[in-house]
């Protein structure tokens, strides 16, 4: 979901307020993508 958002202005806050998601989950994510190499 996060690498599909358009590049912008938005702040990654804004952008999980937005989107219904805790900062935590996009860091989660982000974590697991790291990991398989992405």
């Amino acid at each position: 979901m996060v690498s599909n958002l358009p590049t912008s202005q938005l702040t990654l806050q804004e952008v999980v307020e937005q989107e219904g998601i805790s900062l935590g989950t996009v860091y989660k994510w982000r974590k697991e993508a790291r990991a398989e190499g992405r």
